[in-house]
């Protein structure tokens, strides 16, 4: 499972809009299953232990 965190102000931007265009389209592709979120506190953990997490944001501070 990928999971997708993103900040909150970047959320409703027409970049964002772009990165999830492709994220979606490789995650179709390849049989990936993608869970999104906009707080760490909501990541869910996949039965096999194999998960990875993406931040989507604009700031430094938030990504930090």
């Amino acid at each position: 499972m990928v999971s997708i965190i993103i900040e909150r102000a970047f959320a409703s931007s027409f970049w964002c809009a772009q990165y999830m265009r492709g994220i979606n389209h490789e995650a179709k592709r390849k049989n990936i299953e993608i869970n999104i979120v906009s707080d760490i506190t909501d990541l869910d953990q996949s039965a096999d232990g194999s998960d990875i997490a993406i931040l989507i944001g604009t700031s430094l501070s938030w990504l930090g």
